[in-house]
């Protein structure tokens, strides 16, 4: 059965059957607030009557202004956009209006002939969110006087509005989210980055060049300094050291949630620095700079006090350190590779001795017994300009709280200390002799 073609009813006929003139029922229609209660109702009932529905390709002609908004988006797909879709329509609907969405898919060709075609519909107004922001097609809207909104982009001129976020600010969010909770190699997975969100937050995942400049400036001059303040004042430790990273801790220690490994908070020994140590010793020279928050240090004890208590419960009680044929060849192709271009390779080398010494490590941190043990605990409060300097795979520590401190590693060769005796190497080669009975926290 087919579908029956309803006749259209006009305007003129509507006012004709409510008994009014047809200014009436174009008021009731545009604007009700004018017409009394009861001429609206008898107005409203004729339509209904009627079944008349208005015209609004000829409202539009005559008033040559639509009551639509135009909405262009990079990718409807994208949850964040159907959010934006979704409350732009209902604040639309809530002032009779209607939304008009266009998917771009990221194509700048696609983008100008939607604007194009919104130009020809003569809408209300425009939300965009740019691929191209060269294109000039924006500015026939321009000239028309259609207001035009950048949604998660700036505006590029002052007659445009924007509802952007700081995606710069963003992408440096991310990342250090990510270097708080330990992540050392961050990878960026975005979209093309003509696309200026994207480049944006690269840029901001990258940090600012000019104040990284200033920062690894300051960083080279403060690693200068303490190299030659340990060689002026310890040289007996220089021959044949290893000077590693200077770096700038901004983050608040106290209260950072990180897992247990790459926690500070948690008293701990250092194992290995770059790589294997192979026995040889981490120095740590520390500069608390924040201007008034002491920098809070916890301990409980050395390493050899700490190993004869929990050596056995850590399984590292009898190790052999001795390398073999397999350890030296691959330390070997590692400096090797270190040497030719390939400085990381270096971070992938092990020992027995390393291994033994990051399982002590892991155990302290992992451990709840030890972790909630309070045996032989103390606490140093380092005040804002101090420095201190820390054999940090002999002494015990966590910090507790504090924030702005310079840290400067130093790998020195186990055969310039003066007291070898206390170095981990050499405790852990003595062993704890027959099985002992486990240590209680």
């Amino acid at each position: 059965m087919g579908v029956r073609r309803v006749a259209t009813t006009s305007i003129k006929q509507v006012a004709r059957e409510a008994g009014v003139s047809v200014g009436t029922v174009s008021n009731v229609l545009n604007r009700p607030d004018q017409v009394s209660p009861a001429t609206r109702q008898r107005v409203q009932e004729a339509i209904a009557s009627l079944g008349f529905v208005r015209n609004e390709s000829a409202r539009q002609l005559r008033a040559g202004r639509s009551r639509t908004i135009g909405m262009v988006v990079l990718d409807v797909a994208n949850p964040f956009f159907t959010d934006v879709a979704r409350g732009a329509e209902d604040v639309a609907d809530a002032n009779d209006m209607l939304v008009m969405l266009c998917n771009t898919d990221e194509d700048a060709a696609r983008e100008d002939r939607q604007l194009a075609m919104l130009v020809q519909q003569q809408v209300l107004g425009v939300l965009i969110t740019r691929v191209n922001r060269s294109s000039v097609s924006l500015d026939a809207f321009d000239v028309r006087g259609i207001p035009v909104v950048m949604v998660d982009s700036r505006a590029d001129r002052r007659t445009r509005c924007s509802v952007a976020v700081n995606d710069v600010l963003g992408g440096r969010l991310a990342v250090t989210h990510l270097l708080e909770q330990g992540h050392t190699r961050v990878a960026f997975v975005g979209g093309p980055r003509s696309i200026p969100q994207v480049s944006d937050r690269l840029k901001g995942a990258k940090g600012d060049p000019q104040a990284a400049a200033r920062v690894h400036g300051i960083l080279r001059e403060h690693s200068r300094r303490a190299r030659a303040f340990l060689e002026r004042e310890l040289p007996a430790l220089v021959p044949g050291w290893a000077v590693g990273t200077s770096s700038f801790r901004p983050m608040q220690e106290r209260g950072r949630d990180l897992k247990p490994h790459a926690s500070n908070e948690l008293v701990h020994v250092d194992a290995g620095a770059y790589g294997a140590t192979h026995g040889d010793r981490i120095l740590r020279l520390f500069v608390n700079i924040s201007p008034q928050e002491p920098r809070v240090w916890a301990t409980r004890g050395t390493f050899s006090d700490l190993y004869a208590r929990y050596g056995e419960r850590a399984q590292v009680a009898r190790v052999r350190l001795e390398e073999g044929p397999l350890d030296r060849a691959r330390s070997g192709v590692l400096r090797w590779l270190s040497r030719r271009g390939l400085p990381m390779a270096r971070v992938l080398d092990s020992s027995p001795y390393d291994r033994a010494m990051r399982r002590f490590h892991n155990f302290m941190k992992d451990d709840p017994g030890f972790r909630d043990g309070k045996d032989g605990y103390q606490e140093v409060a380092f005040e804002p300009g101090s420095a201190w300097m820390v054999l940090t795979d002999t002494c015990s520590h966590a910090c507790v709280s504090g924030q702005f401190c310079l840290v400067d590693t130093f790998l020195i060769p186990l055969r310039n200390c003066q007291v070898p005796e206390v170095a981990p190497y050499h405790v852990l080669q003595g062993g704890l002799g027959p099985r002992q009975p486990a240590a209680k926290s």
